[in-house]
């Protein structure tokens, strides 16, 4: 049997901004675009696990919204992080901008005493809420998930074994959720290095490959003046140029405006999926376009026209 065009779908990290892949599903499963592999980093992972195992976006949103609602997600106290995380200037009168300052210094706290900010318990439950306890070979599409191995000091695409386990380990943010181990190696999350997994996509085969940009842009007027914000400022100045050099593989590349959303408010699920949604129809036409050239091409290359 000849090799047949694949198309790939990279869905990037960006925590709860990553909610608007949902919206990015919903719309090529109307518009009949079948992906034939899932790559996916941090929620991109998540995402894409649970869309591999059943490739049903309306079920899929129907679980993201039972997940906020579950005991599972209040013990993950991401509105704390959400809190923690705010400026001090943000907000009315001097008892909010103390109890957001008495936040941040216990997140730090715990950040110097601990591995994570969320226990592995904790972590597991909800993982397990989003995702199925199967395998790779399990899969209705074929999926990859990628992660950091910080004592190798390499990146994996994850391909085999248990799902959860998989994506456990690329969705594990550094200081936030404990790292995962997997059979040597020690994972955190994948998106630090490949935050939209476009290469992942065409090593396992994608012919074309789409991308979903849910990272927000680099701030240009915050006034730097403590060396936590100048570590935290270097470090996404080096991400975001690593992305940039990355990203132009892609074949097409979808940016649903989710930036504003603070990537641990996953309260904003339906502005997210919406902006999923609304950037992927801006795009259809185009995609539609460029996948029959794609795959015109890829037919021409392999000799499999009829002259």
């Amino acid at each position: 049997m000849a090799p047949r065009f694949k198309t790939g779908l990279a869905l990037g990290s960006g925590a709860a901004r990553g909610l608007a892949h949902i919206g990015v599903l919903k719309v090529l499963e109307s518009e009949g675009i079948a992906i034939d592999i899932i790559t996916g980093s941090s929620i991109g992972a998540i995402i894409g696990a649970a869309y591999a195992l059943n490739p049903d976006a309306n079920e899929l949103e129907k679980r993201a919204f039972d997940y906020l609602d579950s005991e599972a997600f209040k013990k993950a106290k991401f509105d704390f992080i959400t809190g923690a995380d705010k400026s001090l200037d943000d907000g009315e009168g001097i008892f909010y901008r103390f109890s957001t300052f008495l936040k941040k210094r216990i997140f730090y706290g715990l950040a110097l005493t601990k591995t994570s900010f969320i226990s592995d318990e904790t972590f597991e439950k909800n993982i397990g809420f989003m995702v199925d306890d199967k395998t790779f070979s399990q899969t209705k599409i074929e999926l990859g998930v990628t992660a950091i191995d910080i004592k190798a000091g390499t990146e994996l695409l994850i391909r085999e074994g248990p799902i959860r386990m998989a994506v456990k380990a690329s969705s594990s943010i550094p200081g936030i959720l404990p790292p995962v181990c997997i059979g040597e190696s020690l994972c955190v999350d994948g998106g630090w290095s490949r935050e939209i997994p476009i290469e992942a996509a065409f090593d396992m085969g994608a012919n074309y490959v789409i991308g979903v940009d849910v990272g927000s842009e680099l701030e240009t007027s915050k006034a730097y003046d403590n060396s936590l914000d100048i570590v935290f400022r270097s470090n996404a100045i080096a991400r975001d140029i690593l992305k940039s050099m990355r990203i132009s593989r892609a074949n097409l590349i979808i940016n649903p405006k989710v930036e504003k959303v603070h990537w641990s408010d996953f309260k904003k699920m339906d502005e997210c999926i919406k902006a999923g949604e609304e950037a992927t129809r801006l795009l259809i036409k185009k995609l539609k376009r460029s996948i029959t050239l794609g795959k015109w091409m890829y037919r021409i290359r392999r000799g499999l026209l009829v002259s």
